[in-house]
C-alpha cells in the first residue's frame, strides 16, 4: 500500500501546483489540494514535511480569514491539521497555541 502513496505524491504535488498557478492560492480548490498533498505526506510518515504544508494553507487562508473572520472553516481546519502534525512530531507545546 506505501507504493501506492508514493506513486499519487508527485501527483498530488502537481496538481496543487496547477491549481496555486491557476486558481491562485487563496483558493478553496487550492487549498483543498494542498490539504490533499499534506495527508499524502502524513501517510508516507513525511509528517514535519506535512506540517509545513498545513503552515502554508493557514498562510495562504489569509485572504478569507480577512473577510470572514478567523472561524473561517479553511481556517480552523488548517489550525487542527498544523496541531496534529505537532503532536505526531511529539511537539506539543508547539501544538497548543493551534488548539485554541
Amino acid at each position: 500500500a506505501t507504493g501506492q502513496w508514493e506513486r499519487a505524491e508527485p501527483l498530488a504535488q502537481k496538481v496543487r501546483e496547477g491549481c496555486a498557478r491557476l486558481l491562485g492560492l487563496g483558493h478553496p480548490e487550492t487549498l483543498r489540494t494542498m490539504r490533499t498533498h499534506a495527508e499524502l505526506q502524513v501517510a508516507l510518515g513525511k509528517v514535519d514535511d506535512a506540517r509545513v504544508t498545513f503552515l502554508a494553507i493557514l498562510q495562504a487562508s489569509e485572504r478569507l480569514r480577512a473577510e470572514e473572520g478567523a472561524n473561517h472553516p479553511e481556517t480552523l481546519t488548517a489550525c487542527q491539521d498544523i496541531a496534529d502534525a505537532h503532536c505526531r512530531l511529539g511537539q506539543y507545546a508547539a501544538a497548543e497555541p493551534f488548539c485554541r
